[in-house]
Order: C-alpha cells, then structure tokens, then sequence
C-alpha cells in the first residue's frame, strides 16, 4: 500500500477517534447519565473504541513515517559512499 494512502488512513482513525471522544462527552455530561437511562459502564465501549483508533492512527502515521525516512537515509548514505569510492551513480 502507497505510503500516503497508509497516512491518510490514520489521520482517518484519529478523526473518528475524536467523534468517538465527543461522543463519549456529550453523553456522560449530557443528560444520559443524569436521567438514569444509561450508566458509566455502558459507555465504556466508546472509550475503548477511542483508544483502539488512536492506537491504530499512531501505528498508520509513525510506523510509515519512519521507515520513509529510514529508507531515504539508507538510499542517500549509500549514494554518498558509492561517490566516494569513485562511482558516480545520479
């Protein structure tokens, strides 16, 4: 999968995380939990699902990131030592 499509789906993740954390918010300071339809524990899911999102956003944006970078760094120390040597390799 092409790195920015692998980047796009974690800023996608960390997008619904944020819903699911507004949503966790309105319900527990909204009236939900002040009428006594629902309890803390049945809300537990939105909380879990807002720390699997941020996870997986966390491993969809660093984990490319870096191995890019790695990649690129790899790419350009081995130019520079195959210039020194006496290679010319563009």
């Amino acid at each position: 999968m092409r790195l920015k499509y692998v980047i796009f789906l974690g800023v996608a993740c960390w997008i619904f995380a944020a819903i699911c954390l507004e949503i966790w918010w309105q319900l527990v300071n909204g009236e939900a939990l002040l009428t006594g339809n629902m309890q803390y524990e049945d809300l537990q899911w939105l909380l879990d699902a807002f720390a699997w999102l941020i996870a997986i956003g966390m491993w969809c944006v660093f984990i490319p990131i870096i191995y890019h970078l790695g990649s690129v760094l790899s790419d350009r120390l081995a130019r520079k030592k195959s210039n020194e040597s006496g290679q010319f390799n563009p």
